[in-house]
């Protein structure tokens, strides 16, 4: 099978006939989504023999939502491009908008949003719900070129895609800033001076590691408790 994708941004007007001809809602309250695809074949892309591994944190598309945006759309996350896609059409994948970072996109039972980071847009899997302090995860992938014999004695390895990695970084609310998370508590602390006694205490009182993910989400939500 040949699928073609396009390479645009779609108006309000094509996005809404998209979604009349596929049945997905793709406005809602005078809002849209804006989307732009790939101009590469979904066999090329997806099912390339020559390359071990996937780019994709899961292959298949799972049901998901674009809060604000009515409707329910088949979404998956390329890790190695760190974009979501969203089939709008048996032929069509489209990706979407990254600088948006109002979306609050639902795959599975994981919620996912942009946010600005290092002068990029970078979606996070948001781990905490909390007013002013959040703990974020983010996964990624690389791709690893093909390495060729160098001669007859040698061997070659095909090019890959790596296992995902895993960072966990914090979202400052009233900064509107993300900073990767210490793994030594002493770092954290200092990112919190006006509450350096409490959560010190606290971290020592609990027996808690930043290396250990649940103690984590502890720690974060008891920081999230010191704001006024």
């Amino acid at each position: 099978m040949n699928f073609f994708f396009t390479t645009l941004l779609l108006s309000f007007f094509l996005t809404g006939l998209i979604s009349a001809q596929s049945g997905l809602s793709t406005r809602t309250a005078g809002q849209s989504i804006n989307f732009a695809s790939y101009n590469k074949t979904m066999d090329k892309y997806v099912v390339n023999d020559e390359i071990d591994g996937s780019r994709y944190l899961n292959d298949k598309f799972t049901v998901g939502t674009i809060n604000p945006i009515e409707g329910s759309y088949p979404l998956r996350y390329n890790l190695i491009d760190d974009v979501i896609e969203a089939q709008i059409s048996k032929d069509s994948i489209f990706i979407v908008d990254k600088k948006n970072t109002n979306y609050l996109i639902k795959i599975g039972d994981k919620i996912y949003k942009s946010f600005k980071h290092d002068n990029n847009y970078h979606y996070f899997n948001i781990i905490t719900s909390n007013k002013n302090v959040n703990l974020l995860k983010r996964i990624t992938k690389k791709f690893v070129e093909e390495k060729k014999a160098i001669n007859s004695y040698s061997t070659g390895k095909k090019a890959y895609y790596s296992k995902a990695k895993v960072a966990y970084f914090i979202y400052l609310e009233k900064e509107n800033k993300v900073v990767e998370l210490p793994t030594k508590s002493k770092k954290l602390i200092k990112l919190f001076s006006d509450n350096e006694n409490e959560i010190k205490n606290y971290i020592k009182k609990e027996k808690l590691s930043l290396r250990d993910f649940s103690d984590s989400v502890k720690v974060i939500d008891y920081i999230d408790t010191l704001y006024k």
